[in-house]
C-alpha cells in the first residue's frame, strides 16, 4: 500500500484536556487499541481509551498538545506500516439458548440458519461496557439484527451468548438483561484476579465454534 493511501489520523480538540482520534479509512481495531495503550503512557495523558472507531484521550492540564499530537501521529504511522495484527479468539458455544427458536422465526429462518449465520461471521470487539468483561462485538449479519427484549430478564445466566440490534455479545457474570439468548460459552470471561482480567479486550477478533447438539 502506497504510503500517502494510508489511512491518516485525524485529530480533533473535543475540550481542553479531552483530544479525540478517528482513521480516515477503516482499520482493524488492533491498531486503534495498540495506540491508545501506547498512549496511556505519555507524559500529560490521564487516560487513553479505544471504543468503535475512536480513541480518547484525557490530558493533564499542563500537558502539551503540541507534543502530544505529534507523539500521536508518530505511532500511528509506525503502526499502518507494521499492520498491527489483532487478536483472534475461537469461542466454544452451545447454541441452546432460551430465545434460539424466538430469534428464528422473527427473523424468518430456522434454528440451524441461525447457528450457521451467527458462527460463520467474524466479530470485532468494538468496546467493553456495562458489566466487567462484558465486550460488544460488531459484525452480527444484518439477517439476525433484532430490536432488544420487550421486557428484560432479571437474570441471565454467566457465559449466555446473546443478540440485540447489530450486535452480538457474551455475558462475562449473572446480571438482568435484555438481549436475546441464542447459546452459551462455558469459558471464563472475566476473572478479577487475573494479569488481564478480561479475555476479551477492544480490537480483537472474535468466532464462534458450535459444540454439542442443538
Amino acid at each position: 500500500m502506497a504510503p500517502d493511501s494510508l489511512p491518516q489520523l485525524q485529530l480533533f480538540q473535543a475540550g481542553e484536556q479531552l483530544i479525540e482520534c478517528t482513521p480516515s479509512l477503516p482499520v482493524n481495531g488492533a491498531q486503534l487499541a495498540s495506540l491508545a495503550n501506547a498512549a496511556r503512557l505519555w507524559p500529560g495523558v490521564v487516560d487513553a481509551l479505544y471504543a468503535g472507531n475512536t480513541v480518547s484521550l484525557w490530558l493533564t492540564l499542563d500537558a502539551n498538545l503540541e507534543l502530544v499530537r505529534l507523539k500521536l501521529q508518530s505511532h500511528w504511522q509506525e503502526s499502518t506500516r507494521t499492520r498491527v495484527q489483532p487478536r483472534l479468539h475461537t469461542l466454544p458455544v452451545h447454541y441452546d439458548g432460551d430465545d434460539l427458536q424466538q430469534v428464528a422465526t422473527s427473523c424468518g429462518l430456522s434454528r440451524d440458519q441461525v447457528v450457521a449465520l451467527h458462527s460463520r461471521a467474524r466479530y470485532t470487539v468494538a468496546w467493553l461496557g456495562f458489566l466487567p468483561g462484558f465486550a460488544y462485538l460488531d459484525g452480527l449479519p444484518d439477517a439476525l439484527h433484532l430490536p432488544r427484549r420487550d421486557t428484560p430478564r432479571v437474570r441471565v445466566p454467566a457465559g449466555s451468548l446473546a443478540i440485540a440490534g447489530n450486535q452480538t455479545a457474551l455475558y462475562p457474570s449473572e446480571s438482568p438483561g435484555g438481549w436475546h439468548l441464542i447459546g452459551r460459552c462455558d469459558l471464563t470471561l472475566f476473572d478479577p484476579y487475573a494479569g488481564s482480567p478480561s479475555l476479551l479486550l477492544p480490537g480483537d477478533l472474535v468466532s464462534f465454534q458450535p459444540v454439542g447438539e442443538l
